[in-house]
Order: structure tokens, then sequence, then C-alpha cells
């Protein structure tokens, strides 16, 4: 009984070592590389939103190669579109386009060590879904990688 508690606080320790760790790794990031998100429809832009408002951000420097940055975020995205009738509508009304936008990106350092995840989605009837997720995954980030201190400000 005392190893096994002796062990899962060792595991407990160790995690929240490793936690701090990266925290502070992701806040030493000051170069990045968005890589491709696939080929899917939409990745394109979903990455181009990305890079648009982490370079507008400031608290990144958006480089042209995974050789100049610190760290590169890579991923998965695509769009979806699906045709809506409006419901009890008459004939004569059109449907409405809706577009489902959905991206899982990945931040890794040099030495390929996880720093930074996201799962994200976003729908819209407009269709620059794609660029508005990219927005939001780009402040997720900016938020995550600022330190306590400068978001009090």
């Amino acid at each position: 009984m005392r190893v096994y508690l002796l062990v899962v606080l060792c595991v407990l320790i160790g995690a929240g070592g490793s936690a701090g760790q990266t925290a502070a790794q992701l806040q030493d990031v000051k170069k990045i590389y968005v890589d491709t998100l696939g080929d899917d429809t939409g990745a394109s832009a979903i990455r181009n939103g990305i890079r648009n408002a982490l370079a507008k951000s400031d608290r990144f420097e958006v480089v042209e190669s995974a050789d100049q940055a610190d760290a590169v975020l890579s991923g998965e995205g695509h769009v979806t579109e699906t045709k809506e009738a409006p419901l009890g509508s008459p004939k004569h009304r059109k449907t409405r386009t809706k577009y489902h936008a959905v991206a899982s990106v990945q931040l890794k350092g040099k030495d390929q060590a996880l720093l930074w995840s996201k799962d994200d989605a976003y729908e819209s009837i407009s269709n620059k879904a794609s660029s508005i997720l990219g927005h939001e995954i780009a402040m997720k980030l900016v938020k995550a990688a600022t330190p306590k201190e400068d978001k009090k400000k």
C-alpha cells in the first residue's frame, strides 16, 4: 500500500512539473510557422485566418518556413456545407446554406514536444466560417501563450 501511494505521489508531482514546463515553453515561443492543414475544402482559409490573426496579434511573428520558427502549428481543417429549407416556408423561399468549419491543431516546439493543442468548430450562414474559425483558434493560442501578468493589463 505504501509503495502504491509513493508511485501515485511521484506521478502527480511529475505531471505537475511537466505541465508547468510546457507552459513556460509556450510563453517562450516568439516565431511560429503555420503549416498546411490538409487538402480538404476550407483548410487553406482556416490556415490563412490563423496566420492573419497571429500576425496582427503582436504576440507572435509568423514566419515562412519551419526552419525559421520556434514552433510549428500543424493539424487538419475542413469545411462542410449543408442546405436547409426554412421550416414552414413557402416554395418560393430559397434554401439557406450553413457552413460548418472544423479544425484540430497542435503547436510543437523544435524538439517536437507538444506545447498547445486545440480542437474547435464554428458554424455560420456566412461563407467566412473557415476564416472566422482560424481567427478564433489564433486568439485562443495568443491567450494561452500570454504570461498571466500580461493578461491583467
